[in-house]
């Protein structure tokens, strides 16, 4: 059961700007930014630092090794939960968000048990539940997921509850801190 919360928690994503494996970043001059997540489905959470900036993809990685990678809020990659998330097609869900709902498609892919890549495309839907708070409903001949996200007043998404895969379940976020 050890092995499973080491896995849990330990992703990668391409970024310019990322440490070492083994590296333990300089806390001398100021301290990371950190996201706390939790995954209910694997019972385990964590709080993360920020690892690495490609661009508008940041890269977080927890203790053990797990690395989420977010495009603006929005989950676009996993590495070291298993079955994880390869990469999310999140442009569409932009979209939406900044016209306040609609109707789009998005790409995912994702590393099943027997590593091989399963590439869905899901047809969503996002919808506004009150001034802060959205619920994307996303469905395909794979299955059906439900994601929810917060934003502040510029539209940036804040807080979220992000579907990885049916093993893994969703990726909880709250505000960065720090």
């Amino acid at each position: 059961m050890r092995w499973v919360y080491a896995a849990i928690l330990g992703l990668c994503a391409c970024s310019s700007q990322m440490d070492p494996p083994d590296a333990v970043p300089d806390q001398s001059s100021r301290a990371a930014p950190v996201i706390y997540v939790a995954a209910p489905k694997l019972g385990v959470a964590a709080t993360l630092r920020k690892v690495g900036q490609n661009g508008a993809v940041t890269t977080w990685r927890s203790a053990d090794g797990v690395q989420l990678s977010y495009r603006d809020g929005l989950l676009v990659a996993t590495r070291g939960l298993g079955h994880d998330m390869m990469t999310a097609d999140v442009s569409p869900l932009r979209t939406a968000i900044a016209r306040g709902g609609g109707s789009y498609e998005r790409r995912i892919s994702r590393l099943t048990g027997a590593f091989a890549l399963d590439f869905v495309n899901w047809r969503c839907q996002l919808r506004k539940t009150d001034a802060r708070d959205y619920r994307e409903t996303c469905k395909s001949p794979a299955g059906r997921f439900e994601n929810s996200y917060r934003v502040d007043g510029a539209g940036r998404v804040i807080g979220s509850r992000q579907w990885v895969s049916e093993p893994v379940g969703a990726l909880v976020t709250g505000a960065r801190a720090r």
